[in-house]
């Protein structure tokens, strides 16, 4: 009966990771995609369903939703506790093949298919017969025609507006003028019409965290592109996410256990993020790399990894391990004083 629970533990923690997995990819890929098709869309413009676009998305997001495969699983076992080797096993398993097979074939598909002809959706003019505000003035385009006779000269984004514009910069009064063959330049920010931009532009906190997530894709294509060392090293990150693991049972209360599960997942990643990407912890990966380049042992991973990151890495690594068997046994005890053997 142990055996068979346990197989069915372990079948249930694959089933619930690859459906929890698909379900994530589908969903943030189609968020992708809709804010790239409103980055482009005008006013009275329909959404359409892109499919070039939601492929992308797939391929960006998907290797960071299996970089947070550990955690998804983790977060199961607090919630469905499941002790036995088998389950210890098929994570452990599950994790590996993540970060060593999947992760970076899917990061090396996104460059070779997307990297040089990244599709985007076409930008276009303003649409007509809106108002639009621009600081101490509203604009009225009435007509708007694009520079050129073809569609590439249109899809530019630049062409000449008539209409109506109400300046109201003096004593509240406003200004009212017409204006024909306005040069309408193209628009600097990541939207194309301000009407747009003014629904959806993300809040401060919203577009730091998306900044943060594209630095990262740049160094996952980096590392991915560049060799099995780069890798390799890179992967070391991936040791401290498993390791998460062994905060199961840190305390009796779930939530907890769930809170500081998620809150090392984030303080690893982050730490990574500044590793490869802060200036001042640059400068000490060039010293520390230049030293351990020196010693036979580290001389190949110097060449290719972020020594003090790995490091890094390898002793958080470590050091969720031994108290993870820590809390384990503290939790068997708790449970069966007089057996703390560990089921298969």
């Amino acid at each position: 009966m142990e055996i068979k629970a346990s197989l069915l533990s372990s079948l249930r923690l694959v089933l619930y990771f690859i459906c929890v997995s698909v379900l994530s990819c589908l969903v943030f890929g189609i968020i992708y995609m809709l804010y790239n098709l409103c980055e482009n869309m005008v006013a009275g413009q329909s959404l359409l369903f892109d499919m070039n676009l939601f492929l992308e998305g797939l391929f960006v997001v998907t290797p960071f939703v299996f970089m947070f495969g550990s955690l998804l699983m983790v977060l199961n076992l607090v919630r469905h506790p499941a002790d036995s080797l088998a389950v210890m096993v098929v994570y452990g398993l599950i994790s590996v093949c993540l970060w060593l097979l999947l992760i970076p074939r899917v990061v090396r598909a996104d460059v070779a298919l997307y990297d040089a002809n990244a599709p985007s959706a076409v930008r276009g003019l303003p649409s007509a017969s809106y108002f639009r505000p621009d600081g101490d003035q509203v604009f009225y385009y009435a007509k708007i025609t694009a520079s050129g006779d073809n569609a590439a000269a249109n899809n530019a984004g630049t062409g000449t507006v008539t209409g109506i514009c109400m300046d109201t910069a003096k004593n509240n009064v406003s200004d009212v003028y017409t204006f024909s063959g306005l040069e309408l330049s193209r628009s600097h920010s990541q939207f194309t019409d301000t009407l747009i931009q003014g629904s959806l532009d993300m809040p401060p906190v919203l577009g730091i965290l998306v900044q943060k997530f594209a630095a990262l894709n740049v160094i996952l294509k980096k590392c991915a592109t560049q060799g099995r060392g780069y890798w390799l090293c890179f992967s070391s990150m991936g040791l401290a996410l498993i390791a998460v693991f062994g905060l199961r049972y840190v305390s009796k209360w779930r939530l907890v256990n769930v809170m500081l599960a998620i809150c090392v997942t984030i303080g690893v990643v982050v730490f990574n993020l500044q590793g490869y990407t802060s200036k001042s912890f640059i400068s000490v990966t060039d010293a520390v790399n230049g030293v351990f380049g020196k010693i036979g042992l580290f001389k190949k991973m110097a060449a290719v990894g972020n020594l003090p990151v790995v490091f890094c890495n390898i002793i958080v690594f470590i050091l969720l391990v031994v108290l993870g068997f820590v809390f384990e046994l503290n939790h068997r005890k708790q449970l069966d004083p007089e057996s703390g053997e560990m089921s298969l």
